[in-house]
């Protein structure tokens, strides 16, 4: 068994194991965006419209905005499993 690293060349996370994954872990890109660590550099930048890039924002603060709601949920939850829900839920958004 030969452990390779590879990274996601769409938002760089990391993948240990045999063989790369089907689709990121992180942010669901297709397996042919896994590349071997030692070859990994990220996309190019590419040039948006303005609907894109105020469409975009609005996606990035509506995360933004679920990582605050779920991490103030799990500091005011008095039930331990909801408390462990929000904060993964947390970590996720974040």
């Amino acid at each position: 068994m030969k452990i390779k690293v590879f990274r996601c060349r769409v938002c760089g996370e990391v993948y240990i194991g045999e063989k790369k994954p089907k689709t990121c872990p992180f942010c669901g890109a297709h397996e042919s965006y896994f590349v071997p660590a030692k070859k990994w550099s990220l996309l190019g930048t590419e040039k948006i419209s303005d609907t894109s890039r105020d469409d975009l924002r609005k996606a990035l603060d509506l995360e933004l905005d679920n990582t605050n709601f779920y991490k103030a949920a799990s500091e005011k939850s008095q039930d331990i499993y909801f408390t462990g829900m929000f904060k993964g839920l947390s970590k996720i958004e974040r």
